[in-house]
């Protein structure tokens, strides 16, 4: 919260771990001046302490050289059942009750602790002007239509399997992980008259960095056009008979390159009528190479996959940490496309060659080709 000067200064303090005084009616040589006051101005004080500081600001709007010098450490987000505790004790200090449901209701379209003590005091207020100890379910109903509250859905798992439907791993600004469904439908047309439609993701981004502005393709379309890359290159699948629709379902739009490895399993599996596991989650930028890259918030990431209830995540093998292997999912590291489509579609049952379908044989085949031409 220091303005820039004083923040310089600190800054100062830190390096030298020193206080140097300055002063117009100091003089090195007036006698009259007590020994110690000379010795404060000619060597300053000893400031050899550790400083600890916390905010609600995003690090970004840290002075760099600051935090250059900081050990960051973040608070772990707020899960449903700690907004839930936070709403039980405000009830309990302020003498109202709530039944189940409406708790549940209020956790569901809270943000964080803030927002649930701010919902909590609008409904308290109601059941106070009609001198009521409870808040019922139209108090709260009321209360979250009029403030145009929004709701936050948790996404888990689906029990049956689906062709082009695939688990991505994102994380959002606050540093919470989620999972995040694919959906991509291929119908095959006339040779040429193939097209990619993608919707949900940023198309364009702006990064503005003081007087400087630019505009560019962002990295999730960017990973669209790499997973097409791959597929035609890589995996000689004709994208020029197809017509291809991947859909980000949920309304957040996805602005990161990390989703490449799902959007690319998505797709083969509605090319090729190849249904998944919706046990399995995906993380992962995906090269035009057929590499699988290192991307950022796995753990986070991986948490959320198995708070999902998805027993399996593919992660690149570069994030891979000890860690992960006492958690209760099962962590995959891949650094190659085909070893983690290898292990995917090894397991799928054969089916019928015609239409362009390829059984899970002649994929295993095919990438053994590839891996032997790499």
């Amino acid at each position: 919260e220091l303005p820039q000067m004083q923040m310089n200064r600190l800054l100062k303090v830190l390096e030298d771990r020193k206080v140097t005084f300055e002063s117009a009616y100091y003089s090195s040589t007036d006698k009259n001046i007590p020994r110690h006051i000379h010795d404060i101005f000619e060597n300053g004080i000893p400031a050899d302490f550790r400083l600890v500081g916390a905010t609600t600001r995003s690090p970004e709007e840290i002075p760099p050289a600051i935090r250059s010098r900081c050990v960051e450490i973040f608070f772990n987000p707020l899960k449903q059942s700690d907004l839930k505790k936070i709403l039980e004790n405000a009830l309990e200090k302020v003498g109202i009750t709530m039944d189940e449901n409406c708790k549940m209701l209020l956790c569901n379209y809270a943000q964080n602790g803030r927002d649930i003590v701010k919902m909590l005091q609008t409904a308290v207020g109601i059941a106070s002007l009609e001198n009521r100890d409870t808040i019922y379910p139209s108090d709260v109903e009321w209360m979250l239509s009029e403030g145009h509250y929004q709701p936050h859905h948790e996404v888990y798992t689906e029990t049956e399997s689906r062709i082009g439907v695939v688990n991505g791993l994102a994380v959002t600004d606050a540093g919470i992980g989620m999972l995040m469904q694919i959906e991509t439908a291929a119908m095959r047309v006339p040779h040429g008259t193939g097209s990619v439609r993608c919707c949900g993701i940023v198309d364009t981004e702006r990064i503005t960095k003081g007087a400087q502005s630019l505009q560019r393709t962002s990295t999730a379309r960017s990973a669209v056009d790499n997973v097409m890359t791959v597929l035609e290159q890589k995996l000689s699948i004709p994208l020029s008979d197809y017509r291809i629709h991947i859909n980000f379902p949920g309304g957040i739009p996805v602005d990161g390159p990390s989703a490449g490895l799902a959007i690319l399993v998505s797709c083969l599996s509605a090319i090729r009528e190849l249904p998944v596991d919706a046990k399995l989650a995906f993380t992962g930028e995906v090269s035009v190479c057929g590499g699988i890259k290192p991307v950022g918030g796995v753990s986070a990431k991986v948490q959320a996959a198995a708070a999902a209830g998805a027993e399996k995540v593919f992660i690149p093998a570069a994030n891979m940490e000890s860690r992960f292997s006492k958690l209760a999912i099962k962590v995959v590291g891949v650094t190659a496309l085909e070893d983690a489509l290898l292990e995917i579609f090894s397991k799928k049952e054969s089916v019928p060659q015609d239409a362009g379908m390829l059984s899970a044989a002649a994929v295993q085949t095919a990438l053994t080709d590839f891996r032997q031409m790499s």
